[in-house]
């Protein structure tokens, strides 16, 4: 089953000094003060609002990265 995000999730594009870019369900960026989030961020980490705070949900994070992992798989073997 492909990840979705839905309404209360985003992606963390890329983090730029004191704002993270995040892109919502609908491919749309949104830049969000970085005060706004609690705890460590990457790059590709899955984002829950909750309030208006902003947090990793690991879970997520990880079904997101291995189902890229397994779109990944044979990509580039020889045939």
């Amino acid at each position: 089953m492909e990840f979705k995000l839905n309404s209360n999730n985003f992606i963390v594009d890329r983090i730029e000094s004191k704002l993270v870019v995040l892109e919502n369900y609908n491919g749309n960026m949104l830049n969000v003060p970085l005060k706004l989030f609690r705890g460590h961020i990457d790059e590709g980490d899955i984002i829950t609002l909750k309030g208006e705070t902003y947090f990793k949900d690991p879970e997520l994070t990880k079904k997101r990265k291995s189902d890229i992992n397994n779109l990944m798989k044979g990509m580039w073997k020889d045939e």
